[in-house]
């Protein structure tokens, strides 16, 4: 009983932040197009159809009151897309949640540096990636950011994936007065 609820609320997880079950195409196709497509089966049916022939066939029905059906193929790519985007988060999630300790706010802080926009710079010897966040975080909180970006740049360059190695940090972001005030 747990998992399944486990479960359903990962998938309600998903439709809200990651658009699992959102509408990805507005095209459609017309059943007349299926039926062409599919002309082998239809043979094989029709002939079953004689013997039946008191019962009408659904697709002729669709196409004699002019029905289309969505396509549903950009949205299975797209749904396994959010898939390995919520997997990706779990993932992070995971190494994040221990260093940050902080489960009330814990997954929308995450978000927010997944979502932030970041610059890449040139170093010499290494990449630096400057996240641009929106929001201005205590001492305590940016130094568990940092952390865990140091973390995950360790992870990235494990892997050898590129030829330098790269670091994450935060910009740092001058604080005027008024926001000081609002700080404090």
């Amino acid at each position: 009983m747990l998992n399944r609820w486990i479960q359903e609320n990962d998938f309600k997880y998903m439709i809200r932040h990651f658009g699992l079950n959102e509408i990805t195409s507005y095209q459609t196709v017309e059943y007349i197009d299926i039926r062409e497509s599919c002309t082998d089966e239809l043979k094989m049916l029709t002939m079953e159809k004689k013997t039946l022939n008191k019962h009408e066939s659904k697709i002729d029905k669709v196409i004699s009151e002019n029905k289309c059906r969505f396509l549903a193929d950009k949205k299975a790519y797209l749904d396994a897309v959010k898939i390995t985007a919520r997997n990706i988060f779990y993932l992070l999630s995971r190494i994040f949640r221990p260093i940050y300790n902080n489960y009330r706010n814990d997954h929308q802080i995450l978000r927010e540096l997944l979502r932030s926009r970041w610059t890449l710079i040139s170093c010499g010897s290494f990449m630096k990636a400057e996240l641009d966040v929106t929001r201005i975080f205590q001492p305590e909180q940016l130094n568990k950011i940092n952390l865990f970006l140091g973390e995950i740049s360790e992870n990235i360059n494990s892997s050898k994936c590129f030829e330098k190695p790269i670091k994450l940090v935060i910009r740092k972001v001058k604080i005027s007065k008024i926001q000081k005030l609002q700080i404090v």
